[in-house]
């Protein structure tokens, strides 16, 4: 119990602490558990969606990575009673790949408040809990944790200095020495280049996201952690096979909040992003970076919304976006 509450308290203060040394010098960075293993046993940065899973009793939280893999956190003790309110997180540790120790009999969790079962459909529950835990990688020794706070404008930037943020936009790749991000289409309010930090397909203004460091407003970043491209999708076809995951699609908004994708494809808004309303976009084309998350279909890490009508073609739904641009 001593050294539990110590621990604790150690979390605590590390949350607290100012981003000094908090960079990818110190260890390598991963995103997938390909290359947590190829890292066992090291210290590690680890980047990903804060996430809970909703198949599991307690809804304990979890680290997204790309492709839905999934790190076991466990409840709010792992962040040490600091609270962390942002869609990415990135985690300085140790990470194990199996949790054999696991005992579901002795883990609880906060509990969701009522109100985010109230347009859910029932939630599939995971047969043996227990087993699936264990066998999942998890972090076992926490050095830091750091909240990954989205940049919209240049005020939100002058409030996140000096930290890792994350900006949504396009991203230009000439060759391994040139990358251009836009934070839009038309006047962009953000625009700098950045060196490569991972292998990224060439092209002109492909939907993606940096996570990046800002020392002095209205300037470059003076740092650049992380980079990526998101999946295109314009095709049932394509959403079906990136289904749930972070993707890029534009289409013109119609009337009831439907998107038309094309012809034969639509999407249901259910939530913009930006406090924007369907009536505001209504008639306009709009290019987002979100989820498409699909009827009867429910992913682990979400609460899916009951529906009694679907519309003709409409395929999927959108809950919510990280990046919205009315430009072209």
């Amino acid at each position: 119990m001593r050294n539990t509450l110590l621990i604790l308290i150690i979390i605590g203060l590390l949350l607290t602490l100012p981003n000094k040394g908090f960079s990818q010098e110190n260890a390598p960075i991963c995103t997938s558990i390909e290359q947590v293993k190829a890292n066992a046993g090291k210290q590690i940065l680890i980047f990903g969606e804060l996430a809970r899973h909703h198949q599991l009793p307690h809804h304990p939280y979890i680290l997204l990575l790309e492709g839905n893999e999934w790190i076991f956190l466990g409840n709010d003790a792992f962040f040490g009673g600091k609270p962390i309110n942002t869609t990415f997180i990135l985690v300085k540790g140790i990470v194990k790949l199996n949790n054999t120790d696991f005992q579901l009999a002795s883990f609880s969790n906060e509990p969701l408040p009522e109100t985010a079962f109230l347009n859910a459909s029932k939630q599939p529950l995971v047969k043996d809990p227990e087993k699936l835990i264990r066998v999942h990688p998890f972090v076992t020794k926490v050095a830091q944790i750091q909240a990954i706070p989205a940049c919209h404008s240049q005020k939100d930037i002058e409030t996140n200095l000096n930290q890792w943020v994350v900006v949504y936009g396009l991203i230009s790749v000439r060759d391994e020495q040139k990358v251009v991000f836009q934070a839009n289409h038309k006047n962009p309010w953000l625009l700098f280049n950045m060196p490569s930090t991972n292998a990224l397909k060439q092209g002109k203004k492909q939907p993606g996201m940096a996570i990046v460091k800002f020392t002095q407003a209205n300037q470059p970043p003076s740092a650049t952690l992380l980079q990526r491209l998101f999946p295109v999708c314009k095709t049932i076809e394509q959403f079906r096979q990136h289904q749930g995951q972070l993707v890029a699609f534009s289409g013109k908004v119609k009337k009831k909040g439907k998107l038309k994708v094309n012809r034969k494809t639509l999407l249901y808004i259910y939530q913009l992003p930006n406090s924007l309303t369907s009536d505001q976009l209504e008639g306009k084309k709009v290019q987002f970076i979100t989820r498409v998350y699909h009827y009867g279909l429910p992913h682990f890490f979400e609460l899916p919304l009951f529906f009694n009508y679907l519309a003709f073609g409409q395929i999927g739904y959108i809950k919510d976006g990280l990046w919205l641009d009315q430009g072209n």
